[in-house]
């Protein structure tokens, strides 16, 4: 799918595109705002944000299978927009949502696992893909923009498009190559753990996060088998939060991409109702 950076320094889709998944099973689409998905809202009345990386994101599942779908059936009085974009840490989600503060949200559900925060802090190491903070001089480092030009040209011809993506490296400059060494990946960031030190820069973050953006009505959904320290830390911050659980004896992966699968998107989305219910 066909990307560009805007004047916010944020990364968003083309709007209005389709295409197949990898395997070629079923379609993706990007709707008419430039987000995940073929639906939108009907209303923007009683608001729900899903923001996410690309577990949210979710193209390679078929499009009735989205976190949006889901809670929309099981809370009909809300409306739900996805938002969510590929390799965002939290810095991200909140600087990717940040321009839909004007539709008055009334909850923004930010999907988090344990090493989504220290990717976010730049003394740790400069991930020229992610966003990150300064927390000392409080300036951002926004992600830097890999479009490629062949990409761009190559897009409308379907077949050559497709060479492309499977070999992508014929395409891709040794400098740029060498930055992508440097980078963490998505699956990566999910099975790293928080050590005992570094939960003080994460508050430090988490004070940053307050004292720059919407936050009062966020809700942060961590992953199963997420760090129990930092969510009691995100609550002792104000956050609300809650930890998805999952029974060990299912399999919640995509065959080809171990990402969630349908069962585990309509599992999650009961799991996020039932949290929301209890608390009204």
């Amino acid at each position: 799918m066909k990307t560009y950076k805007n004047s916010d320094g944020n990364v968003n889709y083309y709007p209005n595109q389709e295409g197949y998944s990898d395997g070629g099973v079923h379609k993706w689409y990007v709707n008419e705002m430039g987000y995940p998905g073929k639906n939108l809202p009907n209303k923007y009345i009683n608001l729900v944000l899903l923001i996410g990386d690309s577990y949210i994101q979710n193209f390679m599942n078929p499009d009735s299978c989205r976190q949006r779908e889901f809670l929309s059936k099981l809370n009909p009085d809300y409306n739900f927009l996805n938002v969510s974009m590929a390799g965002l840490n939290v810095l991200g989600e909140f600087e990717y949502a940040k321009p839909l503060d004007s539709l008055n949200p009334v909850l923004k559900i930010i999907y988090v696992s344990s090493n989504d925060f220290l990717s976010n802090i730049y003394k740790k190491s400069r991930y020229k893909g992610s966003y990150q903070v300064d927390l000392e001089s409080g300036e951002i480092k926004y992600p830097k923009y890999k479009g490629s030009k062949w990409k761009d040209l190559l897009y409308n011809f379907k077949f050559i498009y497709y060479l492309y993506r499977k070999n992508i490296d014929l395409f891709t400059p040794r400098r740029e190559k060498e930055q992508d060494e440097n980078e963490i990946s998505e699956t990566e960031r999910k099975k790293d753990k928080v050590q005992t030190s570094e939960y003080e820069d994460i508050a430090h973050l988490l004070d940053f996060i307050k004292k720059n953006y919407e936050w009062e009505n966020v809700l942060f959904v961590f992953h199963p088998n997420s760090d129990k320290e930092l969510i009691n830390l995100t609550r002792h911050k104000g956050f609300k939060a809650m930890e998805i659980i999952k029974d060990e004896k299912e399999n919640w992966k995509t065959e080809n991409h171990g990402h969630w699968n349908c069962m585990a998107h309509e599992k999650i989305a009961s799991q996020i109702t039932k949290f929301l219910k209890d608390k009204h």
